[in-house]
């Protein structure tokens, strides 16, 4: 029965540091406000609770595209750009 009281004290202390890592999410790490080089993937994960903190942060690749981009000048004409093109070309 002693061994059954124990078993429970000892997954309570161990569940608050179980933690999730989302797809398209990298996990980042903080110990006593220092950042951590710890980086985990994506997935579950174990951190020393009360003592680390945690967050995710997203890094997929978004790609926007941008169209039509008015840009005027002092004399008041608006000119509008189409498709923009890197420098150089």
């Amino acid at each position: 029965m002693v061994w059954l009281v124990w078993l429970c004290v000892v997954v309570e202390g161990l569940v608050p540091g179980l933690h999730r890592v989302e797809e398209g999410h990298v996990g980042l790490y903080w110990r006593g406000g220092a950042l951590l080089h710890t980086v985990t993937e994506p997935g579950f994960h174990w951190m020393l609770p009360l003592v680390t903190q945690h967050k995710n942060l997203l890094v997929t690749l978004q790609t926007d595209q941008v169209r039509d981009i008015p840009c005027g000048t002092a004399g008041g004409v608006v000119i509008y750009f189409g498709m923009p093109t890197p420098a150089g070309d």
